[in-house]
C-alpha cells in the first residue's frame, strides 16, 4: 500500500468520525423546551389577558396546542374553552389568548408542540388568578 493511500484513508475515517460525533450530538439538541412562560409556573395573577409560551426553538407551523383548566376543590380539572393560539414568526413564542376573561380560581395549562425535528413535547404548569 502506498504512503498516500494510508493518509488520505486515515483523514476519511477521522472527517467521518468528526461527522458522526456533530451529527449525534445536534440531534441531541435538536428538541424544543419550554424556557419560560407568562404566567410562570405557581404565579399569583390579577388576570389572565393571554398566555405566553416562550420556546428555545422553532415549532412548526401550526403544531402548538394549549389548553386551559380551572380546577375545582377536589382537583377535577375543568377545560375553559375558546382559546385562539397564534404563533410569532419565528415560531419559537406561542399565544394562547381567551376569549372571555376566566374567574379567579386555580388553572393549569397544558402544552403540546411539535419542534422542526419532528419530536413532540409537551408539558404543563399551574397558576393561580385572585
Amino acid at each position: 500500500m502506498s504512503t498516500m493511500f494510508v493518509l488520505s484513508s486515515r483523514l476519511l475515517l477521522r472527517g467521518l468520525l468528526l461527522a458522526a460525533v456533530l451529527l449525534a450530538s445536534s440531534g441531541a439538541a435538536a428538541h424544543v423546551n419550554l424556557v419560560g412562560s407568562t404566567p410562570a409556573a405557581d404565579a399569583h395573577v390579577p388576570a389572565l389577558p393571554r398566555i405566553e409560551l416562550v420556546f428555545d426553538g422553532a415549532l412548526q407551523p401550526g403544531s402548538a396546542r394549549v389548553t386551559l383548566s380551572r380546577l375545582g376543590a377536589g382537583g377535577e380539572a375543568m377545560p375553559v374553552g375558546g382559546l385562539a393560539i397564534t404563533m410569532d414568526r419565528a415560531r419559537t413564542r406561542v399565544w394562547a389568548t381567551p376569549e372571555q376573561s376566566p374567574a379567579q380560581g386555580h388553572y393549569r395549562v397544558e402544552w403540546h408542540v411539535i419542534g422542526t425535528d419532528g419530536h413532540p413535547r409537551s408539558g404543563s404548569f399551574g397558576f393561580m388568578m385572585h
